[in-house]
């Protein structure tokens, strides 16, 4: 009697204790660890979880990453003073119109292509020169400073674009007017 006591009384332990410790069980993330992670750290999982949780929205806009689980739960992560996020998707047939990067929902055409980009501020400082690789959304990404007019010369597979973009409060972080010709 006392050993069917005592497998009763750890069985209800058991069950009492069944999801207690699941981080969120929603979308099956643990959110946990979000507050400290930088900026550029929160948006790398942004990317990862398109895939592998595709019941998570997150996007970003000029001040902060907003990621929502499939409970509504809202998690916020501000951008940094000083540097701003772009998604761009350089394109040839076919695009988008988008003004916030959704990484949760933005698809391109180029995708996992590699790219030559030179990119320059106003006054003509270099902000990045080199090849760069889109995602498997079709988008790269930068991270550059904030309140600049940048032009990014763009190349691929001998065509090439000149897109212009910002980086003030209310510029876009999800640039698609980028077409190769």
């Amino acid at each position: 009697m006392k050993t069917v006591l005592v497998i009763l009384i750890g069985f209800v332990f058991f069950l009492s204790g069944c999801g207690v410790n699941e981080p969120d069980s929603a979308a099956g993330l643990d959110m946990k660890p979000f507050d400290s992670k930088t900026i550029k750290e929160a948006v790398a999982d942004a990317n990862k979880w398109r895939k592998s949780n595709p019941k998570v929205t997150s996007f970003i806009n000029q001040r902060e990453l907003v990621i929502t689980l499939s409970d509504n739960t809202e998690y916020r992560k501000k951008l940094d003073d000083d540097e701003t996020f772009a998604a761009i998707a350089p394109y040839i047939n076919s695009t988008h119109d988008c003004a916030t990067h959704y990484f949760s929902s933005c698809d391109a055409e180029l995708k996992e292509e590699t790219f030559y980009l030179k990119a320059t501020d106003e006054e003509n400082i270099i902000l990045y020169d080199g090849n760069i690789t889109s995602l498997n959304n079709g988008f790269f990404e930068l991270w550059l400073p904030r309140n600049r007019t940048i032009t990014l010369h763009i190349e691929y597979e001998g065509r090439k674009v000149d897109e212009m973009i910002t980086t003030f409060s209310e510029s876009n972080t999800c640039i698609t007017t980028a077409k190769l010709e």
